[in-house]
């Protein structure tokens, strides 16, 4: 008799862990769930939190769900062209540590700041981390290269690689799906 109790009681919590593990393995039920703790947080906590109601649309919008499997589907390529990028960003700040650390306006006291400032001011800047640098009257032939050689490497070929991987992902998209239009641009076939 207690063998069949024990054996109910496992049967009756396996059942409740597929339960479980199927409702937390749909997308809706986790969306939802999500949906109404950030709700809660928000009466509860800080209205900041409501924000988080305007994905609503990422949900609603199909198309907008494929605008993002275009950057998720090549996430892998995506992650480590961001890692190439980092690599490169290290060398130049190195260089400029070393070599330039003068002209980074105090913000290059060690090699992480120096790494820092160059992450930090790579996409703010006009004309890339050359355009934060100090600018002297004189043309110095190794700050001509450094510049140069920053923006033609990160600034364009490495982010147009991004862009690239990404487009290539929407192109992989659109050939799955065989509607009229394309999911970015919306362009009619």
């Amino acid at each position: 008799m207690k063998s069949k109790d024990q054996m109910r009681v496992i049967s009756w919590t396996v059942r409740v862990f597929r339960t479980i593990s199927s409702l937390l393995s749909d997308f809706h039920v986790l969306y939802y769930m999500l949906y109404g703790a950030s709700a809660v947080i928000g009466v509860a906590i800080t209205p900041l939190f409501f924000s988080l109601h305007l994905l609503d649309v990422l949900v609603r919008y199909p198309t907008l769900q494929n605008v993002l499997k275009s950057i998720y589907q090549p996430r892998k390529s995506l992650l480590l062209t961001f890692l190439l990028l980092q690599i490169f960003n290290y060398i130049f700040s190195l260089f400029g540590f070393y070599v330039l650390s003068a002209e980074y306006q105090g913000y290059c006291e060690n090699t992480w700041m120096c790494f820092l400032t160059a992450i930090d001011k790579s996409f703010k800047v006009d004309g890339g981390l050359g355009g934060f640098l100090e600018t002297h009257e004189d043309i110095d032939i190794l700050r001509f290269a450094f510049d140069n050689l920053y923006q033609l490497i990160i600034m364009i070929v490495l982010i147009n690689i991004v862009s690239g991987t990404i487009e290539r992902g929407n192109r992989s998209l659109n050939e799955n799906d065989r509607s009229d239009h394309r999911y970015i641009w919306v362009i009619e076939r």
